[in-house]
């Protein structure tokens, strides 16, 4: 019985050269999108924060932060100095401290540690996203013709919070910076003596 020569298929050199140079350009491919890509994943990740946090910021002023005890926990420097807040009333007050001259209010600018996000990103010194906050705030105009237009006028506040990011280890802003602000209008008393006023945002009697 004479038996036949059996061929056994295989991929030649010319085949397994060709699909290496299509794996390595796919690899090539991938990653020179892959920082572009991380990069986009963190700006989203950085705006969701500051739109979290500038809604979280006008209450805590809306409010005297009465109903938020840890808001002093994620400021971390005023004017790029050490602050030695002990409470959430107190960042209320230095956020909207009164400047006689100009009337206009706080300019002063904070460093906050990002306030919301995840939980393990929330302690102190951990490493974590960072920002600025410019406060200003000036009495509404109103029309003083108005019935009750001159109480309304002198209750009635213009709020900016302008947030700048991201902020470095260093203090510093970080090339290119974003930007971002929050306005609102809240009305209610500032009581209390000078320098210790807080907002009351109960209905004023005019």
């Amino acid at each position: 019985m004479k038996l036949r020569p059996q061929h056994q298929a295989a991929f030649t050199m010319v085949e397994i050269a060709i699909a290496l140079g299509v794996i390595a350009f796919a690899i090539i491919a991938i990653i020179g999108v892959l920082p572009s890509g991380m990069q986009i994943q963190r700006d989203n990740r950085q705006d969701t924060i500051i739109n979290q946090d500038g809604v979280y910021l006008l209450e805590a002023l809306r409010t005297s932060a009465q109903d938020i005890p840890d808001l002093y926990t994620f400021l971390e420097a005023t004017n790029n100095q050490p602050h030695s807040l002990t409470n959430s009333a107190d960042v209320v007050r230095a956020l909207m401290q009164p400047d006689t001259t100009n009337n206009i209010y706080s300019t002063n600018l904070f460093i906050f540690r990002a306030i919301t996000g995840p939980a393990v990103m929330r302690g102190a010194g951990v490493p974590t996203f960072r920002y600025m906050v410019r406060s200003l705030v000036t009495n509404s105009t109103v029309n003083t013709n108005l019935a009750y237009g001159a109480e309304m006028e002198r209750y009635t506040y213009d709020v900016r919070l302008t947030f700048l990011w991201p902020v470095l280890p260093n203090g510093e802003l970080a090339a290119p910076a974003q930007k971002q602000v929050f306005r609102t209008v809240i009305a209610g008393r500032w009581e209390g003596p000078p320098g210790a006023q807080l907002f009351n945002p109960g209905e004023f009697a005019p």
